[in-house]
């Protein structure tokens, strides 16, 4: 059982000392009450929404709607899940999620691969003819992009199955079908935030293709971060948009960094993949993590390669797919509308690489190629 799961339950248990339509605890409440984070203590409210216990009203608070969730309805649904699968599969952990969560609920799923790569281009008119096929044999899709994207407005043969759908990575403008996704924005904001409340006052930012949905959204994180801290953006130390986010970007990027008069003191790199490189770099001219140049990551990938010494974002898949199968099986037994966009907050994981206390989460050393 999770974190949230087991809160759910606890909270669950507290509504019967609430009258029906009276303020509930704020999110912060629960995290004093409960010593938890913030996040698990959104992801517990949200689901306790989806299942009708309380209502959640954006800037006025919490309030309870049933001491009782609402009645489930006993029909076994089939379920296709359309994933990237390959050599690499970056959404593995979502996947097992979904499965792990319909087959609890008693439903069968089929996994599918949905044939695209990380690099390319959504092709909307195929992605809903594909779905639309999976509809005439499933109950239910669940369709997970290879990366965040967005579009205008959902395709004309989908409309009619808005219900039956629920995308992760994949946001529509018209908001007629539900996304879960992650909040990159946020999660670059808290990883600026750290290295701001560190002291460092020259932060430098390491970016990726403007063309990227979730490139602009962690550039749009950075930026608001420094706003907050009253930190002046320095463009020397800026690259915020480029052609390619990998290793050899970043050790590019930080040797053109160190050859400044005056360097940053802290470089926040878009992936984690660029802060390896940035890494490497620094190494090269014989510099220390963090006491001459602390360092973030974003994305927290498990790589042989990449020791978590990287101070980093989770991709809190997990989450996504849990919220992801709860949301469509909740429309498909009309206890949620089609529409909702849930952003998932990305747990920020402070290491060694910002803070010199904290020590590698493995022993084995770092090769640098």
């Amino acid at each position: 059982m999770t974190k949230t799961d087991r809160l759910i339950g606890e909270l669950s248990k507290n509504l019967v000392c609430y009258d029906i339509g009276s303020r509930f605890m704020s999110d912060n409440d629960v995290c004093k009450r409960y010593k938890i984070s913030l996040p698990v203590a959104r992801s517990a409210l949200a689901a306790m929404a989806q299942n009708g216990l309380i209502r959640r009203v954006a800037a006025k608070g919490t309030y309870v709607l049933s001491h009782s969730p609402a009645p489930r309805v006993n029909r076994s649904l089939k379920i296709a899940v359309f994933s990237c699968i390959g050599q690499w599969f970056p959404h593995a952990n979502a996947v097992r999620m979904i499965e792990q969560y319909l087959l609890r609920e008693g439903h069968d799923l089929v996994i599918l691969n949905n044939g695209y790569e990380h690099s390319k281009p959504h092709n909307i008119d195929q992605i809903a003819l594909m779905i639309e096929d999976a509809l005439n044999k499933f109950d239910g899709v669940i369709w997970i992009s290879a990366h965040i994207d967005e579009q205008p407005v959902l395709p004309d043969i989908l409309r009619r199955h808005a219900g039956r759908v629920v995308f992760i990575n994949l946001l529509f403008s018209d908001r007629l079908a539900t996304c879960v996704m992650r909040d990159d924005r946020a999660g670059e904001f808290a990883l600026t935030t750290h290295l701001a409340r560190q002291g460092h006052r020259r932060i430098a930012f390491l970016g990726g293709p403007e063309n990227r949905f979730m490139c602009r959204m962690r550039w749009e994180g950075f930026r608001a971060a420094l706003l907050a801290e009253n930190i002046p953006l320095d463009e020397r130390y800026t690259k915020k948009f480029q052609p390619e986010t990998g290793y050899e970007t970043g050790r590019q990027n930080m040797d053109d960094l160190l050859n400044l008069p005056e360097r940053p003191t802290a470089c926040a790199c878009i992936v984690d993949i660029m802060a390896l490189g940035a890494l490497a770099s620094l190494r090269e001219h014989g510099l220390q993590v963090p006491a001459d140049m602390a360092l973030t990551g974003f994305d927290n990938y498990e790589t042989p390669s990449l020791p978590a010494v990287l101070t980093t974002a989770d991709l809190a898949l997990d989450e996504i797919g849990r919220l992801a199968a709860m949301h469509l099986t909740n429309q498909l037994n009309d206890r949620a509308r089609a529409g909702t966009i849930l952003y998932v907050p990305c747990p920020i994981l402070i290491r060694s690489s910002t803070d010199a206390g904290r020590k590698p989460e493995i022993k084995t050393p770092m090769a640098i190629a």
